[in-house]
């Protein structure tokens, strides 16, 4: 490529950051950059950095060395998500080409993140590059305040949007469908309570629930939550499942197959005329199970694995 040709391209790129993101950055972040220092939190801290306009270029760049130069560039540890980056097949190898100039640290971060279906998460005092999934069950477990008295649910659901910093979406077709609209009245009281609880706690008295689907928190129906499923792979060739005649711990496909559809949410399986699967793979001597499920039971499934692994 000639250099007149780089030059156009990285201009093309520049403007559509601008015509993304609306320009080099917004009054509020620019007012936040140019704010005194003063003793803030760890988070707080890292949110100011992300304020800051930034200059990135990188070419074929792996994309565990886009982390530490992001590292070097914001002052903040930049750690890459290891566990659901693999899940979703992706690594530290990931050659990575991006370029632009003088926009926002956090706008540059989502226009580089973004063709790769990842996003960040600010988590254990550094900026944590995961995927969108594993943004929202971070969201979910951080606990918020909240009061509301007779709110349309849509303004709460909006509210609760700008407080845990995902998308929550309401599913209006499913809503519809049982009579009841986004301006049902809720009424909500959470004093630093987990986004989760607050959620189980306002939806149950509708008679709806939540999931995660298509990268967002969807607020549905029970029965439409239902019929949400994704397939995920297991590797279970570490997880013990029984001991030995020496009485050392060894890992049994088998006996997971049985275990889990046992233990979590067992009348959700195919085997008792429920939706969800599962089904052993065994290649090159690893072994995994092949789970399709609802995102809640998934999240199930990891606690119970993660618990024979201790």
């Amino acid at each position: 490529m000639s250099a007149r040709s780089s030059a156009r391209s990285a201009a093309v790129l520049a403007l559509a950051a601008v015509l993304i993101c609306g320009g080099p950055s917004s009054r509020a972040e620019q007012a936040a950059a140019e704010k005194p220092a003063e003793a803030t939190s760890p988070e707080m801290a890292i949110r100011q950095v992300l304020a800051k306009p930034v200059d990135l270029a990188f070419t074929e760049t792996p994309l565990a060395d886009v982390a530490k130069s992001l590292e070097r560039t914001l002052g903040v540890p930049v750690r890459l998500d290891r566990k659901p980056l693999d899940d979703v097949g992706i690594s530290g190898d990931r050659p990575i080409t991006f370029q632009v100039s003088s926009i926002s640290a956090r706008s540059a971060l989502d226009l580089l993140l973004r063709p790769l279906d990842l996003t960040w998460v600010i988590a254990h005092e550094m900026l944590l590059i995961t995927t969108p999934e594993e943004r929202i069950r971070d969201a979910l477990n951080k606990p918020i305040r909240l009061e509301s008295s007779k709110t349309p649910l849509a303004e709460v659901v909006q509210s609760l949007r700008e407080k845990a910093g995902v998308q929550i979406i309401i599913d209006g077709k499913a809503l519809r469908d049982m009579v009841r609209g986004t301006g049902t009245p809720v009424t909500v009281h959470a004093d630093d309570i987990k986004l989760r609880s607050v959620l189980d706690s306002m939806l149950k008295e509708l008679d709806l629930t939540w999931t995660v689907a298509c990268q967002v928190l969807l607020i549905t129906t029970p029965e439409e939550a239902e019929t949400m499923l994704f397939a995920k792979v297991y590797d279970v060739s570490d997880v013990a499942a029984y001991r030995n005649e020496q009485g050392e711990r060894e890992p049994n496909q088998e006996s997971l197959l049985s275990r889990i559809p046992a233990r979590v949410y067992p009348e959700s399986w195919d085997v008792v005329g429920g939706p969800g699967s599962i089904a052993p793979f065994d290649a090159a001597g690893i072994q995994v199970l092949v789970v399709s499920q609802t995102w809640k039971i998934h999240e199930e499934i990891e606690s119970l694995l993660d618990k024979r692994r201790k």
